[in-house]
């Protein structure tokens, strides 16, 4: 409804252009959340990763910060980074899911094919698919800026629980 509100304001006046002040009265008004934007960035690849680094000028070692083995990249700090690997299995047996990720336009794929409707169930699932993203990205950054390792126990500990709040309004 608040969307909607909003949307009616905007173009009722007028203000229907990119970067017009109703992008800024939505954004400030909490309609789009932090992961919102990192769900963005993350789909077109846009994260500060060393690559993309790399790309823009800046002189970086490349490596992964999680496992140390192989350079950064968005694909391989997602999906192929053996941290990242374990921190998906772990959340997606918890949902009762046993297949392999591959990629993220793939996993989208799946997620829109399979997590249909308003079940409680799609919804976690969709929920646990964003969730390790950007917990995945989150880590990275803790270790990166912080110098603060945590394990991936830890890390889906504190999905679970803050998956459990948001559906339950309470642990379990």
């Amino acid at each position: 409804m608040l969307w909607f509100k909003f949307i009616k304001i905007g173009y009722g006046s007028g203000i229907n252009q990119v970067g017009s002040g109703m992008d800024r009265v939505r954004i400030k008004s909490g309609y789009l959340s932090n992961r919102i934007g990192f769900g963005w960035q993350a789909y077109h690849a846009k994260l500060a990763t060393i690559d993309n680094l790399k790309k823009r000028g800046f002189q970086l070692v490349n490596r992964c910060y999680l496992c140390h083995c192989e350079n950064e990249s968005h694909s391989h700090l997602f999906f192929q980074c053996s941290f990242m690997r374990l921190l998906w299995r772990a959340m997606m047996l918890w949902v009762g899911i046993t297949r392999r990720p591959r990629n993220l336009r793939h996993e989208l794929e799946w997620i829109y094919s399979h997590c249909k409707g308003k079940a409680l169930l799609s919804r976690l699932e969709r929920t646990v698919f964003v969730a390790i993203i950007y917990h995945g990205w989150i880590e990275r950054n803790y270790r990166v800026f912080r110098n603060l390792v945590r394990d991936v126990p830890t890390i889906c500990k504190q999905i679970q629980f803050e998956i459990m709040c948001r559906y339950y309004g309470r642990v379990m």
